[in-house]
């Protein structure tokens, strides 16, 4: 073979083969940030986790044994728990660290609670939580579950403030408690917060609020409500009128 084309291949061959280099270490990079494994910890860590929601940390399906799963896994026995193995013997399940997901106290390491962190977010998705650290929206089934608020209704950590209907419900942040029922904040019809006067929920399809409180369409004249047995809106006015 010529010099020439002997120094051309030689080229070529280096070429293509730091162009696998290059694509083999991305590949790796992006598998090691999505699946590399703890180091120093316990001998059972594989994270795998994608982006949380609501509140709640997620393991890639498939790829290591979830929480509740036996620790060994016969069928692929290089598969490892996704965070770490609950006790020892060929019973051992795997349990789940904190905010990672789950659907039942047992999956929990450390005796850690799963719990919906967020039961307004919509999103209905339980975690591995301490104890004692819910905030307000979180789910619980008792006051202890939650971070220094009561556990009310349905089993929701409420503040003081969000809680109604006698104690039975706790109020959506974009509501507020209003003659003992939850009420839109934007239904709110609170004239003078200050003169000891109780706050109405008006009806959105057919009240308005004024000076004097929820209104109906119907009879509001101007920025008054007439009352609709003993006063008429005079127009022309722009005010109610006494019938008498």
């Amino acid at each position: 073979m010529e010099d020439r084309k002997f120094d051309d291949l030689t080229r070529f061959i280096g070429r293509r083969a730091s162009r696998r280099a290059v694509v083999k270490g991305a590949a790796a990079a992006a598998l090691a940030a999505v699946f590399g494994r703890a180091a120093g910890g316990d001998a059972d860590v594989a994270e795998a986790a994608v982006p949380q929601q609501g509140g709640v940390k997620q393991r890639v399906k498939g790829f290591c044994n979830a929480a509740g799963q036996l620790c060994k896994n016969s069928i692929n026995p290089t598969k490892r728990c996704c965070y770490r193995c609950a006790g020892t013997g060929k019973n051992a399940k795997c349990c789940e660290a904190e905010g990672y997901a789950c659907t039942q106290d047992s999956h929990c390491c450390d005796g850690r609670i799963c719990r919906d962190p967020n039961l307004f977010d919509g999103v209905n998705l339980k975690g591995c939580f301490n104890s004692g650290s819910l905030n307000y929206g979180g789910q619980c089934t008792s006051s202890s579950d939650c971070n220094g608020l009561d556990c009310v209704g349905a089993g929701i950590c409420c503040t003081p403030e969000q809680i109604c209907e006698g104690g039975s419900t706790c109020c959506a942040p974009d509501e507020g408690c209003v003659e003992d029922s939850c009420c839109p904040v934007e239904n709110i019809c609170d004239v003078n917060p200050y003169d000891g006067t109780a706050a109405q929920c008006c009806d959105p399809y057919s009240e308005v609020c004024t000076a004097d409180g929820c209104c109906a369409y119907e009879n509001l004249c101007g920025d008054e409500c007439c009352d609709p047995y003993t006063e008429y809106c005079d127009g022309y006015l722009g005010y109610c009128v006494s019938n008498t």
